[in-house]
């Protein structure tokens, strides 16, 4: 099966950069048959030259072999910084400013309100990053709910969502789970300063 994602991906790298198998295969000191052999899946290279392939293309294993649709998860990337209001629609809204970070989808900017959420762990001005998930398990999370954003540990009960702020002052929240967004899970935190 792995082969089967490797030959399809090795055949779209080549495609996008626009190169014959013959000018892949003088790439990575391969032959042309080989190449064209890897790309219908009949053989899977020998360790060199995958190591080769990866180079050449600059991606990691994982997104060669069909694992990952990010070809370097270890690079950065950059995220626009979004300011949340829950007066505007929508309540998310991008601004000019950028982060750089290695997993994420979302970078929100703590406000008045999110800020107290997040005392006194993170402050006004703090930026959070979150990832897309499909599950909560009692992690940081934000979920959007009637244009109002919340960000606490989540878990699920019933039909409701619970979160617990990590502001002990602020009480535990109950969110119904029709008509809530999990927006995603936080993995991190950029602390802007103004030099």
């Amino acid at each position: 099966m792995f082969r089967d994602k490797f030959a399809k991906r090795l055949k779209e790298l080549r495609n996008e950069k626009g190169l014959s198998q013959e000018e892949l295969a003088n790439a990575i000191k391969s032959s042309t048959n080989a190449v064209g052999m890897y790309e219908t899946g009949k053989r899977m290279p020998r360790e060199e030259i995958l190591e080769r392939i990866k180079g050449f293309f600059g991606c990691s294993y994982d997104y060669l072999f069909g694992f990952s649709d990010d070809p370097n998860p270890k690079a950065d990337k950059t995220l626009t910084v979004f300011e949340y209001n829950p007066k505007n629609e929508p309540p998310l809204i991008s601004t000019e400013r950028h982060v750089l970070f290695q997993k994420g989808d979302l970078a929100v900017k703590l406000g008045p309100v999110l800020s107290r959420y997040m005392y006194p762990f993170y402050l006004m001005d703090d930026v959070i990053i979150f990832s897309s998930v499909n599950s909560i398990k009692g992690n940081i999370t934000a979920l959007l709910h009637n244009r109002e954003l919340y960000i606490g540990r989540v878990s699920k009960q019933a039909d409701v969502y619970e979160v617990v702020f990590l502001n002990p002052s602020i009480k535990k929240k109950r969110v119904p789970e029709k008509g809530t967004k999990i927006l995603g899970m936080m993995v991190g935190m950029v602390r802007l300063m103004e030099l």
